[in-house]
């Protein structure tokens, strides 16, 4: 229908726009295409009440030892970004990164300090499951991270790949080790989802992680009267909350749209929302 001028915008927010059609538009219609920062994130869930992910050293092992970059490069054709945070761009706290990226080295110290606190072998670990959506695109996202951790560390990685019923059931009944979910902000308002870690009683909360300096931290944030103030209070609870990492931030997303080029004055919010009300169809 695009094609075919019977409409003139398309909007891939929820789901990306197939990469073979993406390649065609940027090869023959480049100026149809736009993309825009999405208020999601993909991130990956520890459930923190099973071992061995109940110690943080070894939360902090897996999630340094993960390279975004390449996940990225791979798995979405670099249809989106690398990120350290769990917070999107349109609500973040810290434009730096909170970690190095791929960071093995490091990765592989805090390991072999988890397996020491926990006085264990390598060899008596349990195997690890990744449990993912049965679509191609966190099929891939999964297979790439096993790849990168049994590459990195001596663990041994499963795939568990369920339909959304039986993957829904699953967390809900904490029948995981890490599972894979989009996070997306709902308000300009990083506090919406950093509140989601304060209590482990939160249903939301699958990881069950729960931290007294956390929810100290983020009851400070909550009086905080200044923007910039309340703003620098939920840099330090995001900042405690990868240090603890209980998530591990993978990428967020972007969104395209096709729109057409005599299709003026349509605004598109940073939270993703799109805006008609200017719009108009300019004859000239």
């Amino acid at each position: 229908m695009f094609d075919n001028d019977e409409i003139d915008w398309v909007s891939f927010s929820r789901l990306p726009l197939p990469p073979a059609m993406q390649k065609i538009y940027e090869q023959n219609q480049p100026d149809v295409l736009i993309h825009r920062d999405a208020a999601s994130t993909f991130s990956y869930f520890f459930h923190t009440g099973c071992f061995p992910f109940n110690n943080v050293q070894m939360r902090r092992a897996f999630g340094l030892a993960l390279n975004r970059a390449q996940i990225v490069e791979r798995t979405l054709s670099n249809k989106g970004k690398a990120t350290t945070s769990v917070l999107p761009p349109a609500v973040a706290v810290q434009s730096s990164p909170y970690f190095k990226d791929g960071d093995v080295h490091a990765a592989r110290a805090l390991f072999d300090e988890a397996l020491a606190l926990l006085g264990i072998g390598p060899d008596q670990l349990p195997e690890i499951v990744i449990t993912h959506l049965d679509t191609p695109l966190r099929r891939s996202i999964a297979n790439e991270t096993r790849v990168q951790w049994e590459a990195a560390l001596p663990v041994r990685v499963r795939l568990e790949e369920l339909s959304w019923d039986a993957y829904f059931k699953k967390i809900t009944y904490d029948e995981f080790h890490i599972c894979g979910l989009t996070w997306y902000a709902c308000f300009h308002d990083p506090a919406e989802l950093l509140d989601c870690f304060k209590y482990s009683s939160n249903k939301v909360n699958c990881t069950h992680w729960q931290h007294p300096d956390y929810i100290r931290l983020i009851e400070m944030a909550s009086k905080e009267p200044k923007v910039e103030g309340r703003k620098a209070s939920l840099q330090k609870v995001e900042s405690l909350l990868i240090e603890e990492m209980p998530i591990i931030p993978l990428y967020s997303h972007v969104n395209t749209y096709l729109k057409k080029p005599r299709l003026k004055g349509v605004q598109v919010s940073q939270l993703g929302v799109v805006n008609f009300k200017s719009a108009y169809i300019d004859s000239n």
